[in-house]
């Protein structure tokens, strides 16, 4: 009966299969394209939405050190700018992104092994990486 299943399917399902993708991908781009980057780049992709909220926050210190330019005593900021060492150093630990970037480094090196060693992962990236 399996056999018999088998040999009844027609033979253009990959048409079928191929226009119901494509009408996925039109009607879901974003979706696709957030699963698609998930899947190619691995789990360094949740790593962006940190960079990014990372830079807006320190862009907008800048501004504003920029606009404030003036109002603090030279000498206050020539102390504090040697003092320092790094520019996050005075930050509170829960803006410090390094022990999250650590952890995503060490999952996307696994994921990569992963999909470096078999093939049908590797496939599925590549895949990915087409659409």
């Amino acid at each position: 009966d399996d056999v018999k299943a088998l040999f009844s399917i027609h033979p253009s399902w990959p048409i079928h299969i191929f226009s119901a993708t494509h009408a996925y991908l039109k009607i879901h781009p974003f979706i696709v394209l957030c699963t698609t980057s998930l899947v190619f780049f691995g789990p360094i992709t949740f790593a962006i939405p940190l960079v990014v909220g990372q830079d807006v926050v320190v862009h907008l210190v800048l501004n504003v050190v920029y606009l404030l330019h003036g109002l603090v005593s030279v000498n206050t900021l020539a102390n504090y700018y040697h003092s320092t060492t790094n520019a996050l150093s005075f930050a509170p630990p829960i803006f410090r992104l390094e022990p999250i970037f650590a952890w995503l480094e060490d999952i996307s090196s696994t994921y990569n092994k992963w999909t470096t060693e078999w093939m049908s992962l590797l496939l599925l990236r590549v895949l990915a990486a087409a659409i």
